[in-house]
C-alpha cells in the first residue's frame, strides 16, 4: 500500500470531501490514505504531512498552492429568523456569531456597506465554520459564511439567506503541498480533488 498523509479544514471534509472520497478509493485502491481533520490535526507538523486542504490567499512559505474554491461570504439564518427589511441595519441589533481567525468578519461586512458596525459583542464566537453554521440552523443567531459552505443548509432549507448580499473575497480554499517532487499517491490525490472540485469553480 502507498501512504498518503493529508490534513483538511474540518468544514471541508465533513461537507464535501468525505462524500468524495469513495471515488477516490475506487479509482486507487492502492493507496492508503490517514486522513486528520479533528481535534488533534493541529498538533501534527506540516513536515509530516503530504497534503494540506486550507483556507486562506494561497501564500504558505516552501508550499505550492493550487485553488479549489472560492466564493462571497453571505449572512444565513435560521428561516425564522430573516429579517423584514431588505438591508443590512436590519441586523444591526441582532444576535451574530463570528468565526475567529478570518478576515471576511461582521465589521468588515458592515463597512462594505458604508454603515458602522454593530457594538454588542457577538453572542458566540467559534473555531470553524461548520460550527457558525450548526449554530445559525438551529436559530441561535446569524452567521457569516462561505456561500460553498452554506450551500447544502440552504439548499435542504435549514438555512436561508438573511439579505440578499454577498463580500467578495481574496480567501479560498486550496490545496497545498511541499515544493519539489511529490510522491506517487500524493500526485494522484491532487490531480484527482482538482478535477473533482472543477464542478466547483464552474457552478
Amino acid at each position: 500500500m502507498i501512504p498518503l498523509r493529508i490534513r483538511s479544514l474540518p468544514t471541508f471534509a465533513q461537507l464535501w470531501l468525505l462524500k468524495q472520497l469513495p471515488n477516490f478509493r475506487e479509482r486507487y485502491p492502492e493507496v492508503n490514505m490517514q486522513l486528520h481533520m479533528g481535534i488533534w490535526a493541529s498538533a501534527i507538523q506540516s513536515n509530516q504531512l503530504d497534503i494540506e486542504i486550507r483556507f486562506g490567499n494561497g501564500e504558505w512559505l516552501g508550499q505550492r498552492a493550487t485553488l479549489l474554491e472560492r466564493s462571497p461570504v453571505i449572512p444565513v439564518c435560521h428561516p425564522g429568523l430573516q429579517p423584514s427589511g431588505e438591508t443590512l441595519e436590519e441586523l444591526r441589533d441582532s444576535s451574530l456569531i463570528e468565526i475567529i481567525g478570518v478576515t471576511d468578519n461582521w465589521h468588515q461586512f458592515f463597512r462594505q456597506e458604508n454603515l458602522t458596525p454593530p457594538a454588542q459583542t457577538p453572542v458566540f464566537s467559534v473555531d470553524q465554520s461548520i460550527a457558525a453554521l450548526e449554530l445559525a440552523a438551529n436559530g441561535m443567531a446569524h452567521a457569516l459564511v462561505s456561500e460553498f459552505f452554506a450551500a447544502p443548509y440552504l439548499q435542504d432549507g435549514r438555512l436561508a439567506r438573511a439579505l440578499l448580499l454577498e463580500k467578495q473575497t481574496n480567501q479560498g480554499i486550496y490545496v497545498t503541498c511541499p515544493n519539489g517532487p511529490v510522491s506517487y499517491g500524493c500526485q494522484m490525490f491532487l490531480d484527482w480533488i482538482v478535477e473533482r472540485s472543477s464542478q466547483m469553480r464552474q457552478a
